[in-house]
Protein backbone atom coordinates (compact mmCIF):
# COMPACT_ATOMS: atom_id res chain seq x y z
CA UNK A 1 0.00 0.00 0.00
CA UNK A 2 1.67 3.49 -0.58
CA UNK A 3 1.08 5.95 1.67
CA UNK A 4 0.40 9.70 0.61
CA UNK A 5 2.72 12.06 1.51
CA UNK A 6 1.33 14.69 3.93
CA UNK A 7 2.74 17.54 2.24
CA UNK A 8 1.30 16.78 -0.83
CA UNK A 9 -2.46 16.21 0.62
CA UNK A 10 -2.83 18.64 4.00
CA UNK A 11 -3.80 21.38 2.03
CA UNK A 12 -6.40 20.08 -0.65
CA UNK A 13 -7.37 18.01 3.14
CA UNK A 14 -8.11 21.58 4.76
CA UNK A 15 -9.88 22.98 1.48
CA UNK A 16 -12.22 20.29 1.05
CA UNK A 17 -12.90 20.10 5.00
CA UNK A 18 -13.25 23.71 5.22
CA UNK A 19 -15.99 23.89 2.34
CA UNK A 20 -18.45 21.75 3.96
CA UNK A 21 -21.25 23.45 5.81
CA UNK A 22 -20.90 24.29 8.81
CA UNK A 23 -17.12 24.01 9.29
CA UNK A 24 -16.03 27.31 9.17
CA UNK A 25 -18.48 28.43 11.99
CA UNK A 26 -17.51 25.44 13.64
CA UNK A 27 -13.72 26.20 13.60
CA UNK A 28 -13.90 29.66 14.07
CA UNK A 29 -15.63 29.13 17.03
CA UNK A 30 -13.17 26.70 18.27
CA UNK A 31 -10.84 29.05 17.73
CA UNK A 32 -11.77 32.20 19.40
CA UNK A 33 -13.06 30.36 22.60
CA UNK A 34 -10.74 27.90 22.94
CA UNK A 35 -7.54 28.94 21.22
CA UNK A 36 -7.61 26.04 19.48
CA UNK A 37 -5.20 25.86 16.65
CA UNK A 38 -7.47 25.08 13.15
CA UNK A 39 -3.96 23.92 11.56
CA UNK A 40 -3.38 21.69 14.30
CA UNK A 41 -6.97 20.25 14.97
CA UNK A 42 -6.63 19.39 10.75
CA UNK A 43 -3.21 17.58 11.52
CA UNK A 44 -4.85 15.65 13.60
CA UNK A 45 -7.14 14.50 11.54
CA UNK A 46 -5.26 13.81 9.01
CA UNK A 47 -2.97 12.01 11.07
CA UNK A 48 -5.89 9.75 11.80
CA UNK A 49 -7.04 9.26 7.78
CA UNK A 50 -3.40 9.13 6.07
CA UNK A 51 -0.86 7.70 8.95
CA UNK A 52 -3.70 5.46 10.20
CA UNK A 53 -2.46 7.24 14.13
CA UNK A 54 -3.57 9.73 16.46
CA UNK A 55 -1.07 11.79 17.88
CA UNK A 56 -0.44 12.01 21.10
CA UNK A 57 -0.88 14.43 24.18
CA UNK A 58 2.46 15.15 23.89
CA UNK A 59 2.96 15.00 20.58
CA UNK A 60 0.11 17.68 19.82
CA UNK A 61 1.93 19.87 22.32
CA UNK A 62 4.93 19.66 20.37
CA UNK A 63 2.61 20.48 16.87
CA UNK A 64 1.20 23.58 18.66
CA UNK A 65 4.76 24.61 20.04
CA UNK A 66 6.64 23.66 16.84
CA UNK A 67 4.05 26.24 15.14
CA UNK A 68 3.38 28.48 18.22
CA UNK A 69 5.99 31.47 16.93
CA UNK A 70 4.75 31.72 13.38
CA UNK A 71 0.95 31.70 14.87
CA UNK A 72 1.58 34.27 17.32
CA UNK A 73 3.91 36.86 15.30
CA UNK A 74 2.66 36.42 11.79
CA UNK A 75 -1.04 34.12 11.41
CA UNK A 76 -2.96 36.16 14.30
CA UNK A 77 -1.90 39.70 13.65
CA UNK A 78 -2.93 39.22 10.04
CA UNK A 79 -6.24 37.96 10.96
CA UNK A 80 -6.75 40.45 13.60
CA UNK A 81 -6.28 43.11 11.23
CA UNK A 82 -8.46 41.39 8.49
CA UNK A 83 -11.23 41.24 11.42
CA UNK A 84 -10.72 44.94 12.45
CA UNK A 85 -10.93 46.11 8.90
CA UNK A 86 -14.48 44.01 8.43
CA UNK A 87 -16.53 47.20 9.94
CA UNK A 88 -14.15 49.96 8.39
CA UNK A 89 -12.22 52.16 10.33
CA UNK A 90 -12.51 55.77 10.66
CA UNK A 91 -12.50 57.63 8.39
CA UNK A 92 -12.35 54.64 5.66
CA UNK A 93 -16.08 52.79 5.62
CA UNK A 94 -15.89 48.84 4.62
CA UNK A 95 -16.80 49.49 1.17
CA UNK A 96 -13.64 51.39 0.23
CA UNK A 97 -11.32 49.45 1.74
CA UNK A 98 -12.91 45.80 1.33
CA UNK A 99 -10.34 45.59 -1.57
CA UNK A 100 -7.88 45.96 1.01
CA UNK A 101 -9.41 43.86 3.48
CA UNK A 102 -9.35 41.45 0.56
CA UNK A 103 -6.07 41.34 0.23
CA UNK A 104 -5.10 40.66 3.31
CA UNK A 105 -7.43 37.58 3.71
CA UNK A 106 -5.40 36.26 0.99
CA UNK A 107 -1.77 36.99 2.84
CA UNK A 108 -3.14 35.24 5.49
CA UNK A 109 -4.35 32.08 3.93
CA UNK A 110 -0.60 31.88 2.44
CA UNK A 111 0.61 32.47 6.09
CA UNK A 112 -2.13 29.75 6.91
CA UNK A 113 -0.41 27.46 3.81
CA UNK A 114 3.06 28.38 4.60
CA UNK A 115 2.07 27.13 8.05
CA UNK A 116 0.11 23.83 7.19
CA UNK A 117 3.49 22.75 4.92
CA UNK A 118 5.53 23.07 8.27
CA UNK A 119 3.55 20.99 10.29
CA UNK A 120 2.53 18.64 7.10
CA UNK A 121 6.75 17.99 7.38
CA UNK A 122 6.23 17.71 10.67
CA UNK A 123 4.19 14.74 10.42
CA UNK A 124 5.74 13.03 7.91
CA UNK A 125 8.41 12.62 10.22
CA UNK A 126 6.53 10.42 12.69
CA UNK A 127 6.63 6.46 12.31
CA UNK A 128 2.63 4.96 10.74
CA UNK A 129 0.15 3.37 12.58
CA UNK A 130 -1.05 0.50 11.85
CA UNK A 131 -3.97 0.02 9.83
CA UNK A 132 -5.76 -3.19 11.24
CA UNK A 133 -5.90 -0.72 14.24
CA UNK A 134 -7.51 1.94 12.72
CA UNK A 135 -11.37 2.32 13.45
CA UNK A 136 -12.53 4.50 11.18
CA UNK A 137 -15.26 7.03 12.14
CA UNK A 138 -14.73 6.41 16.17
CA UNK A 139 -11.47 7.39 15.82
CA UNK A 140 -12.12 10.55 13.61
CA UNK A 141 -14.18 12.24 16.10
CA UNK A 142 -12.57 10.54 19.14
CA UNK A 143 -9.37 11.99 17.94
CA UNK A 144 -11.01 16.08 17.38
CA UNK A 145 -12.44 15.33 20.44
CA UNK A 146 -8.67 15.15 21.74
CA UNK A 147 -7.85 18.24 20.38
CA UNK A 148 -10.45 20.30 22.06
CA UNK A 149 -9.08 18.61 25.37
CA UNK A 150 -5.75 19.29 24.57
CA UNK A 151 -6.18 22.86 24.21
CA UNK A 152 -8.77 23.50 26.82
CA UNK A 153 -6.13 22.24 28.99
CA UNK A 154 -4.86 25.41 29.11
CA UNK A 155 -7.86 27.58 30.33
CA UNK A 156 -8.77 28.29 34.30
CA UNK A 157 -12.50 26.34 34.51
CA UNK A 158 -14.15 29.34 34.99
CA UNK A 159 -13.28 30.25 31.07
CA UNK A 160 -14.13 27.22 29.67
CA UNK A 161 -17.07 26.90 27.45
CA UNK A 162 -19.64 24.38 27.63
CA UNK A 163 -17.87 21.37 26.80
CA UNK A 164 -20.91 19.56 24.95
CA UNK A 165 -20.83 22.97 22.44
CA UNK A 166 -17.43 22.83 22.00
CA UNK A 167 -17.35 18.45 20.93
CA UNK A 168 -20.54 19.26 19.09
CA UNK A 169 -18.13 21.91 16.52
CA UNK A 170 -15.16 19.18 16.46
CA UNK A 171 -17.51 16.48 15.63
CA UNK A 172 -18.43 18.91 12.64
CA UNK A 173 -15.11 18.93 11.63
CA UNK A 174 -14.20 15.28 11.73
CA UNK A 175 -17.47 14.28 9.86
CA UNK A 176 -16.39 16.67 6.83
CA UNK A 177 -12.63 15.18 7.39
CA UNK A 178 -14.01 11.50 6.98
CA UNK A 179 -16.12 13.01 4.00
CA UNK A 180 -12.60 14.01 2.63
CA UNK A 181 -11.01 10.43 2.82
CA UNK A 182 -12.23 9.64 -1.17
CA UNK A 183 -10.00 12.78 -1.95
CA UNK A 184 -7.12 11.27 -0.08
CA UNK A 185 -7.61 8.22 -1.53
CA UNK A 186 -7.60 9.43 -4.87
CA UNK A 187 -4.68 11.43 -4.94
CA UNK A 188 -3.03 8.14 -3.38
CA UNK A 189 -3.99 5.81 -6.32
CA UNK A 190 -2.88 8.42 -8.69
CA UNK A 191 0.85 8.56 -7.38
Amino acid sequence: MHTLNCSDSFWDFSLKVYSTSQVPSSCIELQDSIGLDVNVLLLSLLAVVVKQRQLTTQELSDADRFVQSWRDEVVKPIRALRRRLKPGVAPIPSAISGPLRDDIKKVELDAEYLQQQALAAWLDELPEGQADKFCGQTVVLSTARAVVSFYLQGLAEADRPDRQQLDERADTVARAAIQAIPLLNARTENQ
